[in-house]
C-alpha cells in the first residue's frame, strides 16, 4: 500500500514538474494565439501595438531558450513591416525600430526608418508626439527614441542630444512633461524618499532610465537620474514584493496595477515579484486578465499588459 501511495505521489509530482518546465512555452503560445486571434478579428485596424509587444515576448524567449517560434516571428515581422510602409505615428516607428533592430532585420529598411525618426528631432534634442492620448510627451517619447536608436547602433550625436534634453528636463525626481504629470483616479503609490512623488506614469519614465542603465555603454549625461531610480526602486521594492494586484482575473482586493507590477518585476528580475505574478495566473488558459471575448478592440491593451507579465516570468 505504501509503495502504491509513493508511486502516485511521484506521478503527481512529475506531472507538476512537467507543467512548470513548460510554463514559459505555454505563456509564449498563449500570447501568440491571443495576438493572432485579435488581428484576425480586427483586420481593419492598425495592429502595430500588438505586433511589437508579442515580438518582444518572442525575443526575450529566444535570448534564453533559443529559436522555437521562427515561423510566427517571421509572420509578425512581415505584418509589422507592411504597417510601417504606410505613414505611422512616431511612437509606432520608434518601438518598431527597437524590436526590429534586436532581430537584426534588413539594414536598409532600418536605416530608412531611423532617418524618418531623426527628422522629427527638435532643436532642444527632444522628440514630441504632440497628439491626443500622449498629452504632448517630449520626455517620454525621447526616452523611447534614444533606446531605439541605441539598439540600432547608430546616430550617436542624436542620442547624445536626446540625453542632454532628458537631463535638462529632470530635477528632484520629477520631469517637466505634462504626460508624466498625469495621475490616474484613486492612484496612490508610496515612496518614502524625500521629494519623491510616485505615480504610474513616473514609474514608466523610471523604467526607461533603468533600460538605459542596462543597455547603454555610457549614460553619464543622465547619471543623476540613474542613481535616483536605483534609490527609489530599492526603497519601494519590499512593499511591492508583499503587495497585491488589483486588476487581474484572480484579484480580490486593492493593490498595484498588473502592467506596472509586471514591468517592475521584469526590470528588477526579482524572483519574489515573479512569484506574486504567478499567484495571479489562471492556469486553465494561462491568462491574467479578463476573457478575450468580452473585450472589443481595446483588448489589445490587455494583450500588451500580459506580454510584460510573460516576459517577467520568461526572463
Amino acid at each position: 500500500m505504501f509503495k502504491l501511495v509513493l508511486i502516485l505521489i511521484l506521478i503527481i509530482l512529475s506531472g507538476c514538474i512537467q507543467i512548470d518546465s513548460n510554463l514559459e512555452d505555454r505563456l509564449v503560445e498563449r500570447q501568440i494565439k491571443d495576438a493572432e486571434e485579435f488581428m484576425v478579428e480586427n483586420s481593419d485596424w492598425d495592429n502595430s501595438g500588438v505586433l511589437y509587444h508579442i515580438l518582444y515576448v518572442i525575443y526575450d524567449y529566444e535570448q534564453i531558450y533559443g529559436s522555437k517560434y521562427d515561423k510566427e516571428k517571421e509572420e509578425f515581422i512581415e505584418k509589422l513591416v507592411l504597417i510601417l510602409e504606410k505613414d505611422q505615428e512616431l511612437l509606432v516607428k520608434i518601438n518598431s525600430l527597437d524590436i526590429l533592430s534586436r532581430f537584426k532585420y534588413d539594414k536598409e529598411f532600418l536605416n530608412k526608418l531611423a532617418k524618418e525618426i531623426i527628422k522629427e528631432q527638435k532643436g532642444d534634442g527632444s522628440w514630441d508626439e504632440s497628439k491626443e492620448g500622449y498629452l504632448s510627451a517630449p520626455v517620454f517619447i525621447t526616452f523611447r527614441t534614444v533606446i531605439a536608436l541605441n539598439s540600432h547602433g547608430k546616430y550617436e550625436e542624436n542620442i547624445e542630444k536626446g540625453l542632454i534634453f532628458l537631463n535638462n528636463s529632470y530635477r528632484d525626481f520629477k520631469y517637466n512633461d505634462s504626460y508624466l504629470k498625469y495621475i490616474y483616479p484613486d492612484e496612490k503609490l508610496n515612496c518614502k524618499v524625500e521629494n519623491c512623488e510616485l505615480t504610474y506614469r513616473v514609474m514608466d519614465a523610471y523604467f526607461n532610465v533603468y533600460f538605459i542603465k542596462k543597455e547603454f555603454a555610457n549614460y553619464s549625461i543622465i547619471q543623476k537620474q540613474v542613481d535616483d531610480v536605483d534609490i527609489i526602486f530599492n526603497n519601494i521594492i519590499d512593499e511591492w514584493r508583499m503587495g497585491e494586484i488589483y486588476n487581474a482575473r484572480k484579484s480580490t482586493q486593492e493593490g498595484f496595477a498588473l502592467d506596472t507590477y509586471c514591468i517592475f518585476a521584469y526590470v528588477m528580475e526579482d524572483e519574489k515579484m515573479d512569484n506574486v505574478i504567478l499567484d495571479y495566473l489562471d492556469y486553465t488558459d494561462y491568462r491574467w486578465s479578463v476573457e478575450s471575448d468580452t473585450i472589443g478592440k481595446d483588448y489589445w491593451r490587455f494583450i500588451a499588459d500580459e506580454t510584460w507579465c510573460a516576459r517577467a516570468i520568461i526572463k
